[in-house]
């Protein structure tokens, strides 16, 4: 395949440039410094002849922003900022044509979530932060036609784990239940509307955990 490679300006604007290899020479796809604002973790995945630029937008709230290029110019794939608040830890796939971003919401406690374009707008793959925690180093990946997503899970000492979305890349009308995710949580927010419980008397909760009122101080 075609070598890509996605950098931004080294000042504080720091908007993005994707170059490919034409068998002799490096040479600019797109104008450029195309991004409008400025980009962080801005990398590239290539479907076929078409790449795709994914980071987060500082210009639209650090949430997440997806491009590709159309064989001219560069477009967005949905809306600028699509996520619902700032996201990190991005990791885009595409599977027949259809675009995976997989990426930590800081609205669920840095827990994991996959997003996918279908031909219109982004919509919540599964559920929004099903990790048991927050998740770094995310990467997502498709094989055989099952969705995989691998990340570094924080309240297991920031080992190594890998989940896939049931049994497909999720057909429309696919339902998934909600399952709680309370393993490493003993109090806040179960990413199911409910909670993994609450903090005695003079403590509170902290990402999922009971600390002396004073010493944390997230959720209650």
């Amino acid at each position: 395949g075609v070598p890509y490679v996605a950098f931004t300006t080294s000042d504080y604007t720091a908007k993005g440039t994707v170059m490919k290899y034409n068998g002799s020479a490096w040479e600019n796809v797109g104008p450029a410094q195309f991004t409008t604002m400025t980009s962080f973790t801005f990398r590239v995945e290539a479907y076929g002849d078409t790449p795709y630029v994914y980071y987060i937008d500082e210009g639209n709230g650090y949430r997440a922003t997806v491009m590709k290029y159309n064989g001219s110019s560069w477009g967005l794939v949905g809306s600028a900022g699509f996520t619902s608040g700032e996201a990190t830890n991005l990791s885009l796939t595409i599977n027949d044509g259809t675009p995976y971003l997989a990426f930590a919401a800081n609205s669920n406690y840095g827990r994991a979530t996959v997003m996918r374009y279908n031909g219109s707008t982004w919509e919540v793959l599964g559920l929004s932060g099903f990790s048991t925690s927050e998740a770094t180093s995310i990467n997502i990946s498709v094989d055989g036609g099952i969705l995989y997503v691998g990340f570094s899970d924080y309240y297991n000492s920031s080992k190594a784990t890998v989940m896939k979305f049931g049994t497909s890349t999720g057909a429309p009308g696919e339902v998934c239940s909600c399952q709680p995710q309370c393993t490493y949580s003993e109090c806040g927010d179960d990413t199911c509307g409910g909670s993994c419980g609450t903090c005695e008397e003079g403590m509170v909760c902290d990402y999922g955990e009971c600390v002396p009122e004073g010493g944390g101080g997230g959720q209650t």
